[in-house]
Protein backbone atom coordinates (compact mmCIF):
# COMPACT_ATOMS: atom_id res chain seq x y z
CA UNK A 1 0.00 0.00 0.00
CA UNK A 2 1.99 2.57 -1.40
CA UNK A 3 0.38 5.83 -1.37
CA UNK A 4 0.97 9.50 -0.85
CA UNK A 5 -1.58 11.46 2.14
CA UNK A 6 -4.36 13.14 1.24
CA UNK A 7 -3.72 16.80 0.02
CA UNK A 8 -5.25 18.30 2.76
CA UNK A 9 -2.46 16.60 4.70
CA UNK A 10 0.42 17.63 2.44
CA UNK A 11 -1.26 21.32 2.38
CA UNK A 12 -1.48 21.13 6.31
CA UNK A 13 1.73 20.80 6.67
CA UNK A 14 3.27 23.26 4.17
CA UNK A 15 1.35 25.72 6.13
CA UNK A 16 2.21 24.98 9.86
CA UNK A 17 6.17 24.67 8.33
CA UNK A 18 5.63 28.20 6.02
CA UNK A 19 4.47 29.89 9.81
CA UNK A 20 7.08 31.79 11.34
CA UNK A 21 5.69 31.74 15.10
CA UNK A 22 5.34 28.01 15.38
CA UNK A 23 8.97 27.51 14.19
CA UNK A 24 10.62 29.77 16.04
CA UNK A 25 11.96 29.69 19.78
CA UNK A 26 9.22 30.77 22.39
CA UNK A 27 9.15 33.90 24.81
CA UNK A 28 11.35 32.79 27.40
CA UNK A 29 8.81 33.65 29.86
CA UNK A 30 5.84 31.60 27.63
CA UNK A 31 3.77 32.43 24.72
CA UNK A 32 2.21 35.90 25.00
CA UNK A 33 -1.59 34.75 23.98
CA UNK A 34 -1.08 31.91 26.43
CA UNK A 35 -0.22 34.85 29.43
CA UNK A 36 -2.68 36.66 28.87
CA UNK A 37 -5.11 33.99 28.38
CA UNK A 38 -4.02 32.88 31.96
CA UNK A 39 -4.57 36.22 33.12
CA UNK A 40 -8.43 36.30 31.61
CA UNK A 41 -8.85 33.02 33.28
CA UNK A 42 -6.90 33.40 36.84
CA UNK A 43 -7.74 37.51 37.36
CA UNK A 44 -11.15 36.78 38.43
CA UNK A 45 -10.63 34.12 40.76
CA UNK A 46 -7.74 36.03 42.40
CA UNK A 47 -9.61 39.34 42.15
CA UNK A 48 -7.54 41.34 41.13
CA UNK A 49 -5.28 42.25 37.84
CA UNK A 50 -2.46 39.59 36.94
CA UNK A 51 0.58 41.42 35.34
CA UNK A 52 1.84 39.12 32.33
CA UNK A 53 5.24 40.63 32.11
CA UNK A 54 5.98 40.00 36.19
CA UNK A 55 3.67 37.44 37.66
CA UNK A 56 2.82 35.33 34.78
CA UNK A 57 5.69 32.32 33.82
CA UNK A 58 5.04 29.26 31.48
CA UNK A 59 7.29 26.60 31.45
CA UNK A 60 7.78 23.14 30.65
CA UNK A 61 8.23 22.00 34.15
CA UNK A 62 9.51 21.95 37.61
CA UNK A 63 13.05 22.53 36.72
CA UNK A 64 12.41 25.34 34.38
CA UNK A 65 10.06 27.44 36.46
CA UNK A 66 12.19 28.08 39.50
CA UNK A 67 12.85 31.77 40.83
CA UNK A 68 16.04 32.39 43.23
CA UNK A 69 14.83 33.94 46.02
CA UNK A 70 18.39 35.71 46.83
CA UNK A 71 17.76 37.78 43.18
CA UNK A 72 14.29 38.67 43.43
CA UNK A 73 15.28 42.28 44.01
CA UNK A 74 12.17 44.20 43.02
CA UNK A 75 9.23 43.03 40.73
CA UNK A 76 10.61 45.05 38.27
CA UNK A 77 13.94 43.08 38.26
CA UNK A 78 11.88 39.92 38.93
CA UNK A 79 11.17 39.29 35.10
CA UNK A 80 14.88 39.05 34.45
CA UNK A 81 15.56 37.29 37.00
CA UNK A 82 13.91 33.79 35.65
CA UNK A 83 16.18 30.76 35.31
CA UNK A 84 16.23 27.27 35.02
CA UNK A 85 16.16 25.16 38.95
CA UNK A 86 19.48 23.33 38.68
CA UNK A 87 21.52 26.08 36.41
CA UNK A 88 19.97 28.69 39.40
CA UNK A 89 21.18 26.48 42.10
CA UNK A 90 24.88 25.87 40.46
CA UNK A 91 25.22 29.13 40.05
CA UNK A 92 24.56 30.72 43.27
CA UNK A 93 24.05 28.08 45.85
CA UNK A 94 27.67 28.54 47.93
CA UNK A 95 28.43 25.76 50.53
CA UNK A 96 26.03 25.64 53.20
CA UNK A 97 23.43 27.76 51.73
CA UNK A 98 20.21 27.23 53.38
CA UNK A 99 17.23 26.04 50.91
CA UNK A 100 14.06 25.91 52.78
CA UNK A 101 12.39 22.76 51.20
CA UNK A 102 7.84 22.57 51.82
CA UNK A 103 7.97 19.19 52.24
CA UNK A 104 5.98 17.10 50.23
CA UNK A 105 8.58 18.09 47.37
CA UNK A 106 9.23 17.69 43.41
CA UNK A 107 12.04 14.69 44.01
CA UNK A 108 14.37 16.33 42.04
CA UNK A 109 15.03 18.90 44.55
CA UNK A 110 17.10 16.85 46.91
CA UNK A 111 19.64 15.91 44.83
CA UNK A 112 19.72 19.48 42.87
CA UNK A 113 20.46 21.24 45.87
CA UNK A 114 22.70 18.39 47.86
CA UNK A 115 24.95 18.22 44.60
CA UNK A 116 25.71 21.79 44.64
CA UNK A 117 26.59 21.83 48.88
CA UNK A 118 23.51 23.69 49.65
CA UNK A 119 21.59 22.22 52.67
CA UNK A 120 17.99 21.58 53.04
CA UNK A 121 15.89 22.99 55.41
CA UNK A 122 12.73 21.08 55.66
CA UNK A 123 9.53 22.80 56.53
CA UNK A 124 6.38 20.45 56.12
CA UNK A 125 3.21 21.63 54.54
CA UNK A 126 0.37 20.99 57.21
CA UNK A 127 -2.64 18.62 55.08
CA UNK A 128 -6.26 19.98 55.46
CA UNK A 129 -8.21 19.25 58.10
CA UNK A 130 -11.33 17.13 58.07
CA UNK A 131 -13.65 19.22 56.26
CA UNK A 132 -17.54 18.42 54.55
CA UNK A 133 -16.55 19.10 50.96
CA UNK A 134 -13.25 18.24 48.90
CA UNK A 135 -10.23 19.62 50.13
CA UNK A 136 -7.70 21.82 47.96
CA UNK A 137 -4.13 22.50 47.30
CA UNK A 138 -5.39 25.76 49.24
CA UNK A 139 -6.29 24.14 52.12
CA UNK A 140 -2.87 22.87 53.03
CA UNK A 141 -0.88 25.34 55.28
CA UNK A 142 2.49 26.14 56.66
CA UNK A 143 3.48 26.75 60.56
CA UNK A 144 5.55 29.95 60.30
CA UNK A 145 6.97 29.02 63.81
CA UNK A 146 8.47 26.05 62.07
CA UNK A 147 9.58 27.74 59.35
CA UNK A 148 11.40 30.22 61.63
Amino acid sequence: MNFGPPSWVTKAAEEALRDVSSNHYSHPKGRPRLRQALSKFYDPRFNRKLDVETEILVSSGANEGSIPTKLCISKETLSNRISGQYAVFTAFLEEGDEVIMFEPFFDQYFPSVTFNAGTPVYVPLHPPKATSRKPTSNDWTIDFDELR
